[in-house]
């Protein structure tokens, strides 16, 4: 029987959202007029919500080990199972950082941190065994067929979100 109903795959990411009065040309630079730093990444945000909204979410992902201890404070605050969200050594936290011109005009530079090595890890099969419906969101398609596979297997509900992967 499933403990979860939610298990959420996709990037627990740290977002850096900087405003800017136009957009640099290429070999120039521009004053950042504020910034901010969020709490981020799909998987993240998604299992988040759903936990705020009463829904019993568990979140598998992988971050660096310079993950802050505040989001993960976050996530469990809110409810979330972070059983499966693993930190991987000798390499930082997904990192997005995000620049927004008056104009709404963005770039977005990202380090995807341990998720671009994600097909090399161990299946983190407790998020599926433990969910009724397994969430892919953003992520390498190789690990996700995995998931998919043991899911269905199991017989569970998978959801497919590849959101801007695609």
């Amino acid at each position: 029987m499933a403990v979860n109903f939610l298990g959420v795959f996709g990037h627990v990411i740290l977002d850096y959202i900087a405003n800017l009065e136009s957009l640099p040309a290429p070999n120039t630079s521009v004053q950042i007029l504020d910034r901010q730093r969020y709490f981020g990444g799909t998987g993240g945000n998604i299992a988040r919500i759903s936990a705020r909204l009463g829904v019993r979410t568990t979140l598998a992902s992988f971050v660096g080990e310079d993950f802050p201890s505040e989001y993960r404070e976050a996530l469990a605050a809110d409810g979330v199972d972070i059983t499966d969200l693993r930190i991987v050594q000798g390499v930082s936290t997904p990192t997005a950082w995000i620049f927004t011109d008056r104009r709404g005009n963005q770039i977005a530079i990202v380090d995807q941190g341990p998720m671009k090595f994600a097909r090399k890890y161990e299946v983190l099969t407790r998020t599926v065994e433990t969910s009724e419906i397994v969430h892919l969101g953003t992520g390498r398609p190789e690990y996700y067929a995995k998931i998919a596979a043991l899911a269905s297997r199991l017989g569970k509900r998978i959801a497919f979100d590849p959101s801007q992967e695609i």
